[in-house]
């Protein structure tokens, strides 16, 4: 069968697109949360309205999450490991906590200290639940790792 399209660069080239494709994706990824946290905490519109761009969002992380996860691959940036899990959480709440105190100050013009304690005991939920899930994805990875390294040893 002929191919319709052929390679129009070589090696080190196609590395240097993907290299460019991944910071486009990631860069695509952070607006979309951008838009839906400023349309959602900051603007005050309903969850509703933005679904569209959360669904959108969700199916780019997912997608990556499952290609990762056949290649066996974590990320080429970080390492698995408790660390990890732990900074991920911990920025991950942080950033809740900054975001989530001054929309709820400024939409209902409460005290600030009520709206920091509420924003602080969900943010221990926000870490708890990105802990946990990056510790059973991260689990699940070792073994699709080791999984693909008996298997391209058998082959070999």
């Amino acid at each position: 069968m002929m191919k319709r399209f052929r390679k129009a660069v070589d090696e080190r080239e196609e590395l240097e697109v993907r290299r460019i494709e991944s910071h486009a994706y990631y860069v695509f990824l952070l607006g979309l949360g951008i838009a839906i946290i400023v349309q959602s905490f900051v603007s005050g519109v309903s969850f509703e309205h933005v679904v569209g761009e959360f669904i959108v969002l969700l199916a780019g992380v997912g997608w990556a999450m499952v290609g990762y996860y056949r290649k066996g691959i974590w990320d080429y940036k970080t390492k698995l490991g408790i660390k990890t899990y732990v900074g991920t959480g911990f920025i991950t709440a942080l950033v809740y906590l900054i975001i989530s105190t001054f929309a709820r100050y400024f939409r209902s013009e409460t005290d600030l200290l009520a709206c920091l304690k509420y924003a602080a005991i969900n943010s221990i939920l926000v870490f708890s639940t990105v802990f946990l899930f990056m510790a059973l994805y991260g689990t699940v990875t070792k073994r699709r790792r080791k999984k693909l390294e008996q298997k391209f040893e058998d082959a070999d």
